[in-house]
């Protein structure tokens, strides 16, 4: 794919303005891609705070995650609660709590390839119930 797609809309590659980019996160509101599904891929999307919190989460589904989300809480709980992420590659998800609970609580995730979800608490409690 070219751009991230949230919601049935499409951004360009490399312009994440407006696009699950928020340069400036306040502590205590929901930060960049909370909550979304659609798919994340090849343009450093998703940068921030809380960059991909809850990807795919709660039945929602998201289907590849490359080359974006890159922050203190990046992918955590991704696909969980009968959420669903497809493959993490690419440098994706890292920072803090980098897929801290992804695809528990009977949710999925892909194969998480090298040099992904690295970062303190690095998947931790993933995949369980």
């Amino acid at each position: 794919s070219d751009g991230v797609t949230i919601d049935g809309a499409t951004c360009p590659q490399n312009d994440v303005t407006g696009c699950c980019y928020d340069p400036n996160p306040a502590p205590g509101r929901p930060g960049p891609c909370d909550d979304f599904t659609g798919t994340v891929c090849h343009n450093g999307a998703c940068i921030g705070d809380r960059a991909c919190r809850k990807a795919g989460y709660n039945v929602g589904s998201v289907g590849v995650i490359s080359e974006s989300c890159v922050g203190r809480l990046s992918c955590s709980s991704a696909g969980s609660f009968s959420g669903s992420v497809g493959d993490i590659t690419g440098g994706s998800c890292n920072g803090d709590h980098a897929c801290y609970r992804a695809g528990s609580s009977s949710g999925s995730v892909g194969d998480i390839t090298c040099g992904t979800c690295n970062g303190h608490r690095a998947c931790y409690y993933a995949g369980s119930d």
